[in-house]
């Protein structure tokens, strides 16, 4: 009884800061956030457990920034920019603090699937140099994008937790952002720091690690934004032609069905796409705004 309690503490607990944080956020405002920020300063100052109180806090970002631009009608863009970026800064943040404390969690993990396959006694000795050396050299790669990793599953539960709070909380309202994804776009800069980004990662190389990382997580995350953005661009043309919107959390599904494989390629075919918007237009946003100002 007692191990069922403690598998449904998190199960109903995480889903109740969710909608709770929504609730509060969409009722009182910043005064809400501010509650939230001070509950979870006394969490960690009373001892909890910092992976816990990072848990924790990124259910109330994420939550509470649905309600409150629900509340405001701010474009979901905002919500989709800021809020996986804030989760990504604090689990990030949390990795390297027990990294530097002689806590590698990679590490770790690397361990234990390690030792699984040593056990196996139904696998060739052969076959299981070569699964650790691909374990070995995944776990090579994952170190170096770690905050990458980290937002891509914050950008996935940023969405699963804005469908949660819409549709739980204030369905019955119908208040909706002013924009939602299919209006989503990235100021035209960004692309310098894309591009900016992936200089750096070619010029550094293996001569500056630290420096090579950051590039690299930085200019994945961008790209990933405009993968982002080209789901925007899907999304528009499904309205525009009547078709549930459904099939874009369809196509979000079998890219990550599909992950390293074909759906890596597809992906970064997607993030090409959203990039072209810029230059493209593919929604006519900028000429509907040059339209009204000319009209002006």
């Amino acid at each position: 009884m007692s191990l069922l309690l403690l598998l449904l503490v998190p199960v109903l607990l995480l889903p109740a800061l969710l909608l709770g944080s929504a609730y509060c956020a969409y009722n009182w405002g910043y005064p809400a956030f501010a509650g939230m920020a001070l509950l979870n300063v006394l969490m960690f100052a009373i001892g909890v457990d910092l992976g816990t109180v990072i848990l924790f806090a990124s259910m109330m970002i994420i939550g509470g920034m649905g309600g409150f631009i629900i509340k405001k009608k701010i474009p979901l863009a905002r919500y989709v920019l800021i809020a996986p970026l804030l989760v990504t800064m604090l689990f990030s943040g949390g990795y390297y603090y027990k990294l530097m404390n002689g806590v590698d969690m990679l590490a770790d993990s690397q361990k234990q699937v390690t030792e699984i396959f040593l056990k196996r006694a139904d696998v060739s000795n052969e076959d299981k140099e070569k699964i650790i050396g691909n374990i070995n050299a995944t776990m090579d790669v994952l170190r170096n994008i770690v905050p990458f990793a980290i937002f891509i599953n914050a950008l996935g539960f940023a969405a699963i937790g804005y469908i949660a709070v819409k549709f739980c909380l204030f369905a019955s309202r119908k208040d909706s952002p002013v924009d939602g994804l299919s209006a989503f776009e990235l100021n035209g800069y960004v692309v310098f720091g894309l591009i900016g980004a992936w200089a750096v990662v070619l010029l550094a190389g293996n001569e500056n690690k630290a420096l090579f990382s950051l590039a690299l997580n930085a200019a994945l995350i961008i790209s990933a934004f405009y993968l982002v953005q080209a789901f925007g661009v899907i999304s528009f043309f499904l309205k525009k032609n009547n078709m549930p919107n459904y099939l874009i959390v369809m196509l979000g599904v079998l890219l990550f069905i599909l992950s390293m494989g074909a759906g890596f390629f597809m992906a970064i075919l997607l993030a090409g796409f959203g990039l072209l918007d810029f230059w493209a237009d593919f929604r006519k946003i900028h000429t509907t705004e040059n339209n009204k100002s000319a009209g002006a």
